[in-house]
């Protein structure tokens, strides 16, 4: 059996219907305007006068009289209303914008005529290969509509991809399958970079839905990392540039490819190589040499003794953490420690760093204890946990 990959030209649909697809932007602008005011006023009898009734109406804010409405004249009957106006400025606030937009939405998901099999045969492998996705996109209707609600339907050439794992064409002798054509190569090796290449693609690199790069430490001894990239090319290849290994150091590569999100990656193949110049070697355990026992307790919110170990000691512990960090990370893994300095307290932020520099290599603790009271205690677990990395 062998995993095999066609395609064939088929017609993609589309329906739309005219929408609301947005709206104007909204803008509002005052201005200074002149304004009509009125007023409305009542006649009482008993003092033959007028009152306001009401307060002084006009638009906009800010209103500034310059021509005040005409005292109403004559007299009425008791409780009779009469509305006068007057004149004046004021900030007028308008408001434009808001329209609908509207455009071609897509109505459903496309459809397509491709059929959900084809038969494949290359004269080595022949079955049944079945579908995996459909390319292309319709473009919406070429003009406007009329109404909201409106429908159409468009239509362009696709192509769809099909794969399956076919068997053997029997040649009535029998046999074995062939070297499978897809292969993976180590290209442009440094002391501390690699060219993982994945050659012979039955399609062009834009076709796969996925590609993925296992390294593993010696012959696969110890895996480190899964990279995965996609590749808009057009060439029958495609590769991604590891950086940050040992020199003089053994690796596996192990790639895979993938033709849609929901299937199965297929190994493209395995390629072990050696990086060039002088192999990186384990750094030597850790020990102190001014280490003091103490019962002092202390929260990660506090500081340690100053006399706990020199700054001389602990800077140097640092240096061997970044020792172990290139051995097992590679270069460029550098962790930039605060310097301690003479006669002054280690901070619980001189320990933290410590901690995650040496619980992020690979295979190390996840994280140091903090079970400990004592400076001395905990101080120790970091060297401890340290000297365990292999």
């Amino acid at each position: 059996m062998a995993m095999r990959y066609d395609s064939r030209t088929c017609t993609v649909f589309q329906n739309w219907e005219w929408v609301v697809t947005g709206y104007t932007p909204v803008t509002t602008t005052t201005t200074r305007k002149s304004v009509t005011t009125t007023q409305r006023w009542k006649y009482y009898k008993a003092f033959d006068t007028w009152a306001k009734d009401g307060s002084l109406s006009y638009e906009g804010s800010n209103f500034v009289e310059t021509v005040a409405p005409p005292y109403p004249g004559g007299a009425s009957a008791d409780g009779a209303t009469i509305t006068t106006n007057g004149e004046g400025y004021a900030d007028v606030t308008t408001t434009s914008g808001g329209d609908p937009i509207n455009g071609w939405g897509r109505s459903g998901d496309p459809t397509h005529n491709a059929s959900s099999s084809i038969s494949f045969d290359d004269g080595t492998y022949a079955g049944t290969l079945y579908l995996d996705s459909v390319s292309g996109s319709p473009s919406s209707p070429s003009y406007n509509g009329s109404y909201i609600g409106q429908t159409d339907s468009t239509s362009t050439s696709g192509s769809a991809y099909y794969s399956g794992d076919v068997p053997l064409k029997d040649s009535g002798g029998g046999g074995t399958d062939p070297t499978p054509s897809l292969g993976v190569t180590a290209k442009n090796i440094t002391n501390t970079s690699v060219r993982a290449t994945i050659e012979n693609l039955m399609f062009e690199a834009n076709y796969y839905h996925l590609f993925e790069m296992e390294l593993w430490r010696g012959n696969e001894e110890e895996y480190l990392i899964t990279q995965s990239w996609i590749d808009s090319s057009n060439q029958h290849y495609t590769s991604f540039d590891f950086s940050g290994l040992n020199s003089g150091s053994t690796y596996t590569l192990k790639g895979f490819v993938k033709s849609t999100s929901t299937g199965g990656r297929v190994h493209a193949g395995t390629k072990v190589f050696t990086t060039t110049g002088t192999a990186v070697t384990r750094p030597t355990n850790w020990s102190w040499s001014t280490l003091i026992s103490s019962s002092t307790t202390y929260d990660l919110g506090g500081v340690l003794r100053a006399d706990v170990v020199s700054a001389t000691d602990w800077n140097n512990f640092t240096k061997r953490i970044n020792e172990f960090r290139k051995y097992k990370l590679g270069e460029g893994k550098d962790y930039p420690f605060t310097n301690a300095v003479s006669k002054t307290s280690l901070t619980s932020n001189h320990y933290e760093e410590a901690r995650l520099a040496i619980s992020s290599m690979t295979n190390a603790p996840a994280s140091v204890s903090t079970g400990e009271k004592g400076v001395n205690g905990k101080i120790m677990a970091l060297s401890n946990a340290l000297n365990q990395i292999t």
